[in-house]
């Protein structure tokens, strides 16, 4: 299995633990065929280093190969040596009992599996070669990904599955997502976001657990932009040589600067929340600066409910923090129905701390009675 250091980095693709990261080895393919025009142009962005182009792609009639790949194989020892992969994509029959190559990105573990049985004397192509080659080209980088399926993740396992499920796909093609957008589009990580629009998948056969899944990732058209303010993506599911699946993502990138913003669902005031967890506080200083750590009950956007387990009754509250930020108070009072709540109504917030607020209920609070109205068990 994977050594954690091949797996993309959890906080690249929005998750805080690694056990929920669902791709790794990244690495770029390069095109199997190149034309002599693209193979010029390679040559002139990188004078003098033509042998650099020369160990990475060979001259066969008027194109360029990778090494790694041959430009025939006889259709006997596709069919004899080659029978575990299927090769239907990447070379056709020329009707003379040849398979020849056809411009196409071919997924890393088919490249390896006709190297190592056809010319295993041929080193394979290392991922700085290749980084050299993408740089210099117009087109987008193309991105593998092995998908990295644990069959005794509950989440996607709960039960037995007889192929790989379908959620799990979607996921892991989200998340290549992300670290594509990151390493190649120009944006520096964690200066935008992702806002998905639009996710179309298509599924042509089923993806069993007892083969790898590697994952090819690009722009849709393949086509290089720099800081482009939509996405179009495409993942490209493959199992021994044959495509299994599409996932294609359209949205938008957002700079992080405004994106809490756009999460902004403008809550009814009248709206009471209570937390999903039993785990959410305010700290509220007195007038002798003791900061106190307050459980929250309930809130909107008017008001906080807090347990009182201090004497509130002999206190001088001076300031409320919500997530750090101090929050204007207009008065508080003990609940006259229950003693141990205590009622800190809220002043006029500014724009920044009704986003604050608003963005902390997002998170982590429920509206109970709307639950309760369509007969829904409670959250927490």
């Amino acid at each position: 299995m994977n050594s954690n250091k091949d797996l993309v980095e959890c906080s690249l693709v929005h998750k805080t633990d690694a056990n929920d990261v669902l791709v790794y080895k990244p690495e770029i393919v390069l095109k199997s065929v190149i034309t002599q025009s693209e193979y010029k142009d390679l040559v002139h962005l990188l004078p003098g280093e033509q042998q650099k182009i020369d160990s990475v792609y060979y001259a066969s009639e008027d194109i360029y190969i990778l090494r790694t790949l041959p430009h025939c194989i006889p259709q006997s020892v596709g069919a004899s040596m080659l029978s575990e992969i299927n090769l239907e994509g990447f070379y056709v029959s020329d009707g003379n009992g040849m398979l020849k190559i056809v411009p196409q990105y071919v997924p890393l573990h088919v490249e390896e599996a006709i190297r190592r049985k056809l010319s295993p004397h041929t080193l394979p192509i290392q991922q700085a070669e290749k980084e050299i080659i993408a740089s210099l080209s117009n087109d987008a980088v193309v991105n593998s990904y092995m998908l990295l399926n644990n069959t005794r993740d509950l989440y996607f396992y709960k039960k037995n599955h007889e192929h790989i499920p379908g959620m799990m796909l979607i996921e892991a093609a989200r998340q290549a997502a992300y670290d594509y957008v990151y390493k190649y589009t120009g944006y520096a990580f964690k200066s935008v976001s992702i806002s998905m629009s639009k996710i179309d998948v298509d599924f042509f056969d089923y993806s069993i657990s007892s083969y790898p899944v590697e994952i090819l990732f690009s722009h849709r058209d393949k086509v290089r932009r720099h800081k482009p303010k939509k996405i179009e993506k495409q993942a490209w599911f493959y199992q021994r040589g044959r495509l299994t699946g599409t996932f294609y993502l359209e949205g938008g990138i957002i700079p992080m600067t405004i994106f809490p913003q756009m999460r902004n669902e403008k809550y009814p005031k009248e709206h009471l929340f209570f937390p999903f967890k039993d785990n959410r506080y305010v700290e509220i200083l007195d007038s002798n600066l003791d900061a106190l750590t307050m459980k929250v009950i309930s809130l909107s956007l008017c008001s906080i409910t807090v347990e009182n387990d201090y004497n509130s009754q002999t206190m001088n509250i001076t300031d409320l923090r919500i997530g750090g930020v101090t929050f204007p108070m207009e008065g508080y009072s003990l609940n006259p129905n229950n003693r141990n709540e205590l009622n800190i109504t809220l002043g006029v917030l500014s724009k920044s701390q009704k986003l604050l607020l608003n963005n902390i209920i997002n998170t982590h609070y429920y509206h109970k009675d709307t639950f309760e109205l369509v007969g829904l068990p409670l959250p927490n």
